[in-house]
């Protein structure tokens, strides 16, 4: 259970924000449903893939509302990422609104925004980002603190040439600000963390989490440019403990396994596809609950996959089986024991 002191803090922060968080959850219409939504997005597309700086396009997103208009807005768009942009034909890219979109409307409010794209056109690229939408959203079912995505079906205009592309499938995160916003949180700029100062509950639901959809590339203490790696830190003060690492970026997982992903060096293992746990001793604790939770949920995790009408029937019964493994050991006290609390981290 989540310590009386962290809900004493919660309820404290939810005071103190309450007005502010209510107007980002009413504001916050993009990530109230799962339904995809058809928008074009015009900018210099080609000169974008040329350019591999960290310039920023000027370009124009358009929609229609729910009462049949048209609408649109500029913002800027920029590359993002490290290892998609090394392989994929078209990038990853974020979406930059500044602090114009004030209007009621599907990105009410938004200020910055990830921007999952299709990479390549082969059908199987687009595979590989259903699948890790839908890991994204195993971990909405799990906790609240958790990034919330929307899909769309984005037709790509390049202002330049003239032309179109097809409709591609992609995919928007939350705004991390946004996530602790909605929580009643704070985002904390930290450089590190240690396994005492993280909430035990939720770093047993992150590290059964990671374990279940084959993640071995992420961190909830230390990362490259400070805290943490592929998993972003919240709480009521950067001060004070506990803090909850919320995780993203799943594609490089045993669950999507696209072709580029492999292991850290680090590690013993050489493929993705093998489940290493690597959760701390400390929380193990609340492990027996989040194993409950799982096991509740598993109805509801399958049907993640069976509901979703992009998803192949090849790619579906290969991502079911790869989740079915985990569940026989969730299920199963020896292996429980074996391969997760024994192989917690000192």
């Amino acid at each position: 259970m989540i310590s009386h002191n962290f809900r004493m803090g919660l309820a404290l922060a939810f005071a103190a924000l309450s007005g502010h968080a209510l107007a980002d959850r009413e504001a916050e219409v993009l990530f109230q449903s799962n339904a995809p939504v058809d928008v074009e997005l015009s900018a210099s597309w080609r000169a974008l893939q040329r350019d591999e700086s960290e310039k920023s396009w000027p370009a124009r997103l358009s929609w229609t509302d729910a009462n049949g208009e048209l609408q649109s807005l500029d913002l800027q768009v920029e590359r993002r990422g490290i290892s998609r942009q090394r392989v994929c034909e078209f990038p990853p890219i974020r979406l930059r609104f500044g602090n114009r979109v004030k209007e009621e409307g599907l990105f009410h409010h938004q200020k910055s925004l990830k921007l999952v794209t299709h990479c390549d056109d082969n059908e199987r690229w687009q595979q590989y980002y259903i699948l890790e939408m839908l890991a994204y959203r195993i971990y909405n079912l799990m906790t609240d603190y958790s990034f919330r995505v929307r899909p769309l079906e984005i037709t790509y205009t390049d202002t330049a040439q003239g032309s179109s592309l097809e409709p591609r499938f992609g995919f928007v995160i939350e705004d991390d600000k946004a996530v602790a916003r909605r929580v009643g949180l704070e985002k904390l700029d930290i450089q590190s963390t240690r396994p005492n100062r993280l909430e035990p509950l939720e770093a047993s639901r992150l590290a059964l989490f990671q374990m279940m959809i084959g993640n071995l590339d992420w961190s909830p203490l230390t990362g490259p440019d400070g805290c943490c790696h592929n998993a972003k830190v919240i709480g009521l003060d950067p001060l004070k403990d506990p803090v909850i690492a919320v995780a993203y970026d799943f594609d490089s997982t045993g669950l999507v396994d696209p072709p580029y992903a492999v292991p850290p060096d680090s590690l013993p293992v050489r493929s993705i596809r093998t489940r290493l746990y690597r959760g701390y001793c400390a929380h193990n604790g609340t492990l027996e609950q989040v194993r409950a939770q799982i096991l509740d949920l598993r109805g509801a995790i399958t049907a993640l996959f069976d509901d979703e009408p992009l998803l192949t029937q090849r790619y579906r019964k290969k991502a079911l089986k790869y989740l079915d493994s985990f569940f026989e050991i969730l299920e199963d006290d020896r292996k429980f024991h074996r391969e997760i609390v024994s192989e917690c981290r000192g």
